[in-house]
């Protein structure tokens, strides 16, 4: 953005704190930006025709609040606060009301300065071919070739796969973690770090009601906005703009997965979930994991205490006893345990008997993959991502008149190995 206007504010309906009424003015920010209206004398329903520019802001949340007026030598009291997505609105002149926490509500105009970053041309260098938007697979493949980020087996992190167990089973073939080794320095990386802020934002249980803080609002926000930056999601935009699934500026692409991936609906109770907390995070559904397809997550629960591994689902092809059809996997499919309930008794810790998880592959990848697969694809996509065969399976969740990415997740059909 390269600049945030606001104008023309007024509020109704505001709290009085003393007995001759509240003197308000607003305060608003962006980041350390800050700027203050005069206050109205003894109004519930004031206006304040004033106007603030804030020139190259770095933060996309504009922050308002509302105090009564006490006196120079006085602390204000508040008498109500709320947040304006300047990403979600877009380039524009806007007419904005928002609630207050607090009691009342603020409208004001806000106009958002384009800089040309989020709107600009597409990079030809990243645009598909042809033939990739003609084969879902061949796309798939680009972006499992532009996945820079993907980390290298034993210098980021190492597996200790110990034995397999047959599909179903109750048995428990692993006695140690899957993850021998997990490189701390990955979480400097901007897009590891953006997803590990946002693990631990969920509850695992379904029918618990969802309620999202200003600060995991923005951490949501900064990892869109780093993957945004990132070959594969670059990539995923122009062939989704070119299929014509998405508009072609960056900010209507932010949108459409802020949507996807991060607007609450209900799957069990009132906007108990979302399609992230489900796929990256995992979800408990009567004392079922549902959901919970990310490497990332896997390795923190298991560095937690609360992750059992209990072996890798052997080969349907070629049955193997003792280790996987690759010694390097970056797709396995496995048995485990999970106990985010510390007060669960191990006799009621539920486990997942079968999921197939990408290894060691970059947060902006598996976005890029499920994505693309849910909005160019189908609910079965045979595809192919670097030496395995993978069935990429998207359902659904319609809610509210809308659709949302109910789960997503790869299905493991072997490698090229195998031939």
């Amino acid at each position: 953005m390269a600049f945030v206007t606001v104008r023309s504010m007024s509020a109704w309906s505001l709290i009085q704190t003393d007995r001759d009424g509240s003197d308000p003015f607003v305060v608003v920010s962006i980041g350390r930006q800050t700027f203050k209206t005069r206050y109205v004398r003894n109004s519930s329903d004031p206006e304040w025709d004033e106007e603030f520019t804030f020139d190259s802001p770095k933060s996309v949340w504009l922050r308002v609040a509302v105090f009564d007026y006490d006196g120079p030598s006085n602390d204000a009291d508040a008498l109500g606060q709320s947040s304006v997505d300047l990403a979600a609105l877009g380039p524009g002149t806007h007419d904005v009301s928002v609630p207050l926490r607090g009691d009342g509500v603020l409208s004001m105009q806000v106009e958002v300065g384009d800089d040309g970053k989020e709107e600009g041309e597409l990079a030809e260098d990243l645009g598909p071919t042809d033939m990739e938007l003609a084969d879902l697979s061949l796309a798939c493949q680009r972006l499992w070739d532009l996945d820079s980020g993907r980390l290298n087996f034993g210098e980021h992190f190492a597996l200790n796969l110990q034995a397999g167990v047959a599909a179903g089973s109750s048995q428990d073939s692993a006695a140690d973690p899957l993850f021998s080794f997990i490189d701390e320095g990955l979480f400097e990386i901007p897009t590891f770090r953006a997803l590990k802020a946002l693990l631990d934002n969920y509850e695992a249980d379904t029918g618990v009601e969802e309620r999202a803080s200003d600060q995991e609002m923005g951490e949501i926000h900064a990892f869109l906005d780093a993957i945004l930056a990132t070959p594969p999601m670059q990539y995923a935009w122009q062939y989704l703009a070119a299929k014509g699934k998405v508009g072609r500026s960056q900010a209507a692409f932010k949108r459409v997965l802020y949507s996807l991936w991060f607007d609450m609906y209900g799957r069990q109770g009132r906007k108990d979930s979302c399609g992230f907390e489900h796929v990256f995070c995992g979800e408990e559904k009567k004392g079922a994991i549902t959901g919970f397809h990310n490497w990332v997550k896997f390795a923190l629960e298991e560095q937690a205490g609360r992750m059992d591994y209990r072996g890798f689902i052997y080969s349907r092809r070629r049955g193997q006893q003792s280790e996987t059809d690759d010694p390097t996997p970056n797709l396995i499919t496995i048995k485990f345990a999970w106990q985010d309930d510390e007060d669960e008794d191990d006799a009621d810790i539920p486990v997942k008997t079968m999921s197939s998880i990408f290894i060691g592959v970059s947060p902006e990848f598996e976005m890029a993959l499920y994505t693309l697969c849910f909005l160019a694809g189908g609910t079965d996509n045979m595809v192919h991502v670097g030496e395995y065969r993978v069935n990429v399976k998207c359902y659904p969740m319609n809610r509210y008149g809308r659709t949302y990415i109910g789960t997503a997740y790869p299905q493991a059909q072997g490698w090229d190995g195998d031939e």
